[in-house]
């Protein structure tokens, strides 16, 4: 990887003014994310990089992932970005690649899995496209990570899932797109979109609940859940000619209730530029974080007092992910920065890190 010019980001409030500078005092260095990246040829990485900066590896890889996740003390998946059929399993410890997960015949992965609260079950979002189904593909945690079952997701273009609290129930974003590897990413079903956020039991695949957006362009596609059960989600909004009244980008559900968007102004959500790229939510539930690399922005949200916060500039934005140790949210960005969000004394950013050369991909995950 060449070096390349350092350029400096100038992070904002709403109010304006420089907020931070490389080597921002950090109270643990030793807190560690994992993230897929890009270098400055295109060329494909999985990270493991310290809130200081420091590097614990760099893996490069033929194909662009997207998600990641730690199965246990010492290994980790990165999920393929869709429309990719191969899982990169790492030993963070040694910094190596230990094998790889694909996808069967006819499927690909969607970019997101999580794991069971016991530690013995893998849940990857997967498309079937020859049979044109969202399914659920469960894998064993531990090598050779044998394929055990999968179920539908009742939807089509099944992207981010969760747990929720007990571990038997799975909530799964339904972006509803359909599209085929042929022509990418391409999507053939503008029309006909049906998005939704489906429950399912963690060991039948059974529907228990599904809601819909309140408009069928609106793809549901990120989600974060609470100690409580409260899913919070975002979504990419696919309708066109709607500058005039944008479409709510964030929601948040609670199991057997309606869909509620949070609230907001028309202003706001235009600004999001009709695309969140993660959400996150504090360790309390109270507070919760979308990010939009399309508007360069981070909104916070006071799920306590039902209200938006405000908005924090920040250039490329998407990944996102708490931190309990520092009481604070850290973002990652297309420039090779991870910014923490402070919550006290006031909400407002402080620069972690910069790695020139480097281009986070949309996720960050907390080791």
């Amino acid at each position: 990887m060449r070096p390349v010019t350092r350029r400096r980001l100038v992070l904002a409030t709403l109010g304006g003014g420089l907020l931070a500078s490389v080597g921002a005092r950090l109270n643990a260095d030793s807190t560690r994310f994992l993230s897929a990246a890009d270098d400055e040829q295109g060329g494909h990485c999985l990270l493991g990089i310290r809130a200081d900066g420091h590097l614990n590896y760099c893996l490069p890889v033929p194909h662009r992932a997207h998600e990641a996740r730690v199965l246990d003390d010492q290994l980790a998946i990165y999920f393929a970005r869709r429309p990719g059929r191969e899982c990169y399993v790492v030993d963070m410890h040694h910094g190596e690649l230990m094998g790889t997960l694909n996808a069967d015949e006819g499927e690909h992965f969607c970019g997101h899995g999580c794991v069971s609260e016991d530690g013995q079950f893998l849940f990857l979002t997967t498309y079937a496209y020859n049979r044109r189904m969202g399914v659920v593909a469960v894998h064993e945690t531990r090598p050779p990570f044998r394929k055990l079952t999968q179920f539908n997701t009742h939807g089509l273009d099944p992207h981010q899932l969760a747990l929720l609290p007990g571990g038997d129930t799975l909530v799964v974003a339904n972006g509803g797109i359909l599209t085929h590897p042929n022509s990418q990413r391409e999507m053939l079903n503008l029309d006909t979109m049906a998005p939704s956020l489906a429950y399912l039991r963690a060991q039948s695949g059974e529907l228990v609940d599904q809601v819909m957006p309140p408009h069928h362009q609106i793809s549901l596609r990120h989600l974060a859940v609470s100690a409580t059960g409260l899913v919070v989600v975002g979504a990419q909004d696919h309708t066109s000619g709607i500058e005039a009244r944008p479409h709510p980008l964030v929601f948040q559900h609670q199991q057997g209730r309606a869909l509620r968007e949070f609230p907001a102004q028309s202003e706001d959500w235009r600004q999001m530029n009709q695309y969140i790229a993660s959400v996150a939510l504090s360790a309390d539930g109270r507070l919760a974080l979308s990010t939009t690399p399309r508007g360069n922005l981070i909104s916070l949200w006071d799920l306590a007092g039902n209200r938006l916060m405000g908005h924090f500039t920040v250039r490329d934005v998407a990944g996102a992910a708490w931190v309990s140790a520092e009481n604070s949210f850290m973002v990652s960005n297309g420039m090779g920065q991870l910014v923490y969000l402070r919550i006290a004394p006031e909400p407002h950013l402080e620069l972690a890190t910069h790695t020139p050369g480097m281009h986070w991909d949309n996720h960050l995950a907390l080791v």
